[in-house]
Parts: structure tokens; sequence; C-alpha cells
């Protein structure tokens, strides 16, 4: 038999080694490397910090635009600034295309507004519009010289209204069905609307060399001219539009809704409401208005239809909306800024060989990649690691050794300038505060003001409605005494009969 030996056996020297390392590295954390920088979400920033920023975003835009010109023709700075000015207001027509082109793009941002407010990704404002523009043009083609003027441009923002409405929903349908991606329906969208609006264009054209305008002599279905501007009609739409669409977002039931879909769609279920429902509903008044759009680019715009027709402002306003944040009053300014970078391009290329109409493309993409741009330094901050800190601290330890005054002077400055903004927010703040409780004071009022009227002409409505009630309900004062003194006549003779009736009851009993 084999003995076994009691005594442990020697491990083996690799093993033991092995063994003390890992005992040693028992609790030992591996360190994280630290970013230098860290980019760390704001919870909330100050109106006059949001504006300071955006200013400058324009401010930065500006010169970089400005040194562009410069660069490439040559002209001074002055000399820009005027060729700008020129191109969009030195005549009235070119007064007249800026205020056309704001108003468009203004329409076409508004109309986008509900849907993107409610995270529904409307990229087919541009086949919207063409689906609008198409309808318009079938009732300017084969009914317009029919019918009155009032009847025909009644026709035609119909037709134009739900057209762009139905194009639209029916993403939106396949979005709150079936959870189709809204995004790359609604661009494969404008494709389709442009094939046909390009294929009726060729249909109606047939063999001349182009389709030119829809009822040249008798202009039916033509926008009429008011305020003694030709584009007096589509202004007066567009302010109906945006005055609209400012109380519907705001200060109506539906305008909630949508913001609570917008920030949770959990959350509107939980509540009760039926998404799918406020989903299909805002989207189809998003692209109804832009077909109205399509309507007023056929009637009171080009007077015909094209592959072309909106250009790309269909594209355009989803920036504009984006930079206003969804504000209908914000986006007039944003719009009036882009049409006259646009029109007044044109003054610049017909000074100079070396541009094209391709500059104001540039223009607009410069200031919008600005002012996109900004707003992460709206919702972000920068933090520097404790490395940079430690780093910069050494550097300004030594730096005020050296030169003491420039340290303190530095300091100072940066103290003033804190001070500075803190007073300059906190008047802002007051302002702020002091016009809404004014704007509350002054609703109410306004609001007593009318409830007041409202009742007092009510109630003369009512007197006034007296005088013409019909003879069965009329009373004079006579007849009413009359009336009365019969009454009572008639009551003295039912008591008097009661009571001989009750006398010869007595008698008889």
């Amino acid at each position: 038999m084999r003995k076994f030996s009691k005594a442990p056996q020697e491990a083996p020297a690799c093993a033991g080694a092995a063994a003390v390392s890992a005992g040693a590295g028992v609790g030992v954390k591996k360190q994280k490397r630290q970013p230098l920088f860290r980019i760390v979400k704001r919870n909330s920033s100050s109106i006059c910090y949001n504006t300071f920023i955006r200013l400058c975003a324009i401010g930065f835009a500006l010169l970089v635009i400005l040194l562009f010109l410069n660069g490439v023709t040559g002209y001074s700075f002055d000399r820009i600034w005027e060729l700008l000015f020129k191109g969009a207001f030195s005549t009235e027509f070119s007064v007249n295309s800026w205020l056309n082109s704001t108003v468009m793009l203004l329409i076409i941002s508004v109309a986008l507004a509900p849907a993107f407010k409610m995270k529904f990704w409307n990229i087919g404002a541009q086949g919207q519009v063409l689906m609008g523009a198409l309808l318009a043009s079938v009732v300017m083609w084969y009914f317009a010289e029919d019918m009155t003027y009032s009847g025909s441009i009644f026709l035609m923002l119909l037709f134009g209204f739900i057209a762009g409405g139905i194009w639209a929903l029916i993403p939106a349908f396949c979005k709150a069905k079936f959870g189709t991606n809204e995004t790359l329906f609604t661009l494969m969208m404008n494709y389709i609307a442009i094939q046909l609006v390009a294929c009726t264009v060729r249909i109606w054209q047939g063999d001349k060399t182009s389709l030119g305008f829809f009822n040249p002599t008798s202009e039916a279905g033509w926008l009429a001219s008011l305020f003694g501007n030709p584009y007096g009609a589509i202004i007066l739409i567009a302010a109906i539009v945006v005055v609209f669409m400012a109380i519907y977002l705001n200060h109506t039931k539906h305008g909630f809704e949508i913001a609570v879909v917008g920030d949770s769609p959990n959350t509107a279920k939980y509540a009760g409401m039926n998404t799918a429902k406020i989903v299909m509903r805002t989207v189809f008044l998003s692209g109804a208005i832009c077909g109205v759009v399509g309507m007023l680019y056929v009637s009171g715009v080009n007077h015909t239809l094209s592959a072309e027709t909106g250009g790309s402002y269909g594209f355009t306003a989803i920036i504009v909306a984006w930079t206003a944040k969804f504000n209908p009053v914000v986006m007039v300014i944003v719009s009036m800024g882009i049409a006259f970078f646009e029109r007044g391009a044109v003054g610049i290329n017909g000074s100079t060989t070396t541009l094209n109409n391709y500059t104001s493309y540039i223009l607009i993409g410069i200031l919008l990649f600005f002012l996109i741009g900004c707003e992460f330094f709206v919702n972000y901050r920068i933090v520097s690691s404790e490395k940079i800190a430690t780093a910069y601290g050494k550097f300004r330890d030594k730096l005020e050794q050296k030169v003491p005054w420039l340290v303190h002077g530095c300091a100072f400055c940066a103290r003033a300038l804190h001070n500075a903004s803190a007073a300059v927010e906190k008047f802002f703040t007051g302002v702020e505060n002091k016009v809404k409780v004014f704007g509350g004071k002054m609703g109410r009022a306004v609001l007593d003001k009318t409830v007041e009227v409202v009742d007092r002409c009510v109630s003369r409505i009512a007197l006034r409605g007296d005088k013409f009630k019909t003879p069965a309900y009329e009373r004079s004062d006579v007849g009413a005494s009359a009336l009365n003194a019969a009454d009572g006549d008639s009551n003295t003779d039912v008591k008097e009969s009661a009571e001989s009736e009750s006398e010869e009851e007595v008698r008889n009993d």
C-alpha cells in the first residue's frame, strides 16, 4: 500500500506570487479618467441672458456675412449695407417682394408650430403647399370663369385648405395607428406631390412651351388688390392666421392638449386624452394652413402652377419655427430678417458679376447657422475639471506676482460686469413681473368692461324687442288697467256668489 504523507505540500513559486499580487490588488479601484471639460444642462436661464446670447449670435452672423461679401466683391462694409437695403427697400416693387417673402414664410412657419410643439416633425410642408396649389389651380382652370369673384376665391380657399390637410393627415394617421416615422413619411410625401404637380402641368401644357398664366384676360380667380397693395389680401390673411394661432396655442383647450402631448404622451393618456385624435387633428390643421399658402401662391402671387411653387420656404420655415420657439409673434421678426437678406442679395447680385442668385441662400444659411448654434449656450454650460482649475490657479498666482495690477484690474472688471449683468437682469425681471401684473389687471378690466357692454346691449335689444312683440302678448297701460279692473270685478262677483251660496246652505240646514 502507498503511504500518504500528512505534511503539507509546498505551492509553486509562481502561484504564490500570483496570490500575493491578487491580495495586494483587493479593494483598489481603478480611477476613471476625468475629461478636461464637461457639458452640463442648465436648469433655468434668465430672459436677459438668453436675449444677450441671441443678440451676440446675430452680431457674429452679420460680421461673417460682411466679411464674406467683402472678400468676394471687394466692397466696403458701408457699400454692402447700402446694396442690401437698396435691394430690399429701394423701389415699390422691391418692398412688395420683401413683404410677399415675409408673409409666405411667416404663414408656413406658423402652420408648422402646432405640429412641432406636439413633437410631430412635419417635414412635408413643401408637399402640402403644392397640393393646396394644385387643387386651387383646378378650380381656376375649370370653374373660375363661370363663377363670381367671391365664390371662386372661397372655393379655392376651401379646396386648398382641404387638400393640404388631407395630405398631412395621411402620415399623421399612420403615425397614430401604426407608429411610423413621421419625418421620413412626410419627406417622401414631398416628392410625390412634386411629381403629381409636374404631371398635371405637363397635361395642361400640351404642345405649348409653357403653361402660362391662368385666365390672363378675365383674371378670374385672381386675388384683388387691398389697401392699395397687390399683396394686401395676403398680408391680411397672414395677420388673421398669426392671431388665430397665438390664441389657439396659448388660450384654448386644444392648445393645452397639444402642449401636454408634446411634453409627455404617457401623461396625456393617463389624463384620459385621446392622443391619436389630438395628433391627427393638429397635423391636419398644420397641413391645411400650408395648403392655404399654396392657394395664395396660385391666386395672389404667381397666377400659375409649377413644381417650384413655394420655392424652398417649406424647409426654411422649419428653422424659423424652431428658432422662434414656436412663438408666432417672434416668427414675424425672424421672417422679416430672412426675407431682408433674401431680397437684399438681389441688390448685390445686380452690382457685380462675381455672385449669382444663390447668394441669398448663402447669407440665410450663415444667419441660421449662428441662430441655431447659439441655442447650445442657452441650454447648456461648459464646466472645467479640477485639473484645469488647478492649472489656472497656479498661472494666476504667478501672474499676480509679476503684474499684480493686471490681475486686480481684470478682477475688478469681472466684478463690475457681474454686478452690471445682475442689475440688468433684476431690472428686466421686475419689468416682466410688472407687465404680467398690469396685463392681468388690464385683461380682467377689459373682460369686465366687455361683459358690461354686452349686458347693456342685450338689455337694450330686449327693450327694443318689446315694441315688436305680437298683439297676443302686447299690452298697453290703458289696456292693462282695464284688464286689471275687469279681473277685480270678476273676483268680487265670485266672492258675492260664494257668500250667497253659503247663506242658502245654512238656511236649508
